[in-house]
């Protein structure tokens, strides 16, 4: 399947750092972000769907172990750390 990931709905990141994949989910969600770029170290490698922010947010953290949180009604994501 020679299609850009992006033109199936699903932005996929190789060894992309924390900070690339918040730009990532900046651009496609319009969300804003609120990090300390303490977490800057970390690489993620996967894909999520551009429909779904919820869903994109875990497929991104969970694996990555970072604790976020989400306010759906000011499209603002906090970036808290990793879950101890």
């Amino acid at each position: 399947d020679l299609q850009p990931s992006w033109t199936r709905g699903i932005t996929e990141l190789e060894n992309a750092s924390l900070k690339e994949v918040l730009d990532e989910l900046t651009f496609v969600f319009g969300v804003s972000i609120e990090y300390d770029g303490s977490l800057d170290e970390l690489i993620y490698t996967g894909a999520f769907p551009n429909q779904n922010a919820e869903a994109a947010f875990k497929l991104v953290f969970d694996p990555l172990n970072v604790q976020y949180s989400y306010d759906l009604s000011t499209k603002k994501l906090f970036i808290l750390g990793l879950n101890q």
